[in-house]
């Protein structure tokens, strides 16, 4: 038999309570222990249901609001350069970043395209469009392989009016997207096209890249022409300024990785 919201939301507070009493063996098999601001089901960490749950619009979120959000989503997959929206598109969707990255650009009027961030697992996109009930504004292009959990602008707006928790997560979501975007309009406005692609250089190797005793190092998952459209340049200067880069051995590179040799020298140039 079917329980009610009322019903369900009783179980659910007694299965918080004492989980062990409810999954006895399931709690002695995985040495699971209880935390409220994690789902009430174990699950491994490679599963849809944590990498949607780890998304930063649930941070502090209680337990009880994961299932029914999580039954009402799809999770679609797409390729390294695939089109996900499109500026001008209806707006009918938000999307959480699963796995890969995604870039927000913009068309401007004379025919060029200017990124405007980068999301990463983790991150929501596609939000303010379905808050102001507007047309995409931007672009979403995939820079790798994604995995992407498309969350329903009725069921988004539903949830931003009833959970205090998500309400105040999407708030700093935007806020945070904002001083990015200021910081890079900034360095649009105040410096060189060396010193923006040394900037974007140190992004990606803290967003995607790892440490060894011969640098920074990540494996690129976009093209120089990806990197001339987020900082507003052509593709054959950014590869100019590479092998300017590496002549003075700041960073080495090819055709599956990147590495960064003097840090130092890319921050202070």
């Amino acid at each position: 038999m079917a329980l009610n919201d009322i019903e369900e939301n009783n179980m659910l507070k007694s299965i918080i309570k004492d989980p062990e009493h409810y999954f006895p063996k399931l709690a002695k098999k995985t040495n699971y222990q209880y935390s409220p601001l994690l789902p009430v089901f174990p699950v491994s960490a490679n599963s849809d249901y944590s990498l949607i749950s780890n998304n930063n619009i649930f941070t502090d979120s209680p337990a009880p609001y994961w299932k029914k959000f999580i039954d009402k989503t799809t999770i679609e997959h797409f390729k390294r350069r695939e089109t996900i929206y499109l500026s001008g598109d209806s707006t009918e969707n938000v999307y959480l970043v699963m796995k890969g990255l995604v870039m927000l650009s913009q068309l401007q009027k004379n025919g060029i395209e200017v990124g405007q961030s980068i999301e990463i697992p983790n991150c929501t996109f596609g939000e303010l469009e379905v808050l102001n009930q507007t047309y995409r504004v931007q672009q979403a292009t995939a820079l790798s392989d994604c995995q992407l959990c498309i969350v329903p602008a009725d069921l988004f707006d539903r949830l931003t009016q009833k959970s205090a928790y998500f309400s105040r997560n999407v708030a700093k979501l935007i806020s945070q997207r904002h001083q990015r975007s200021d910081y890079r309009q900034a360095c649009l406005a105040l410096l060189d096209v060396p010193h923006r692609l040394a900037k974007l250089l140190l992004e990606m190797a803290n967003i995607i890249g790892y440490k060894d005793d011969d640098g920074y190092h990540f494996k690129p998952c976009f093209t120089h022409q990806d990197m001339a459209t987020l900082i507003i340049s052509s593709r054959e200067t950014v590869c100019s300024i590479m092998s300017n880069f590496r002549k003075l051995k700041i960073i080495d590179f090819d055709r599956k990785h990147v590495s960064i040799i003097d840090i130092d020298a890319l921050e202070n140039y």
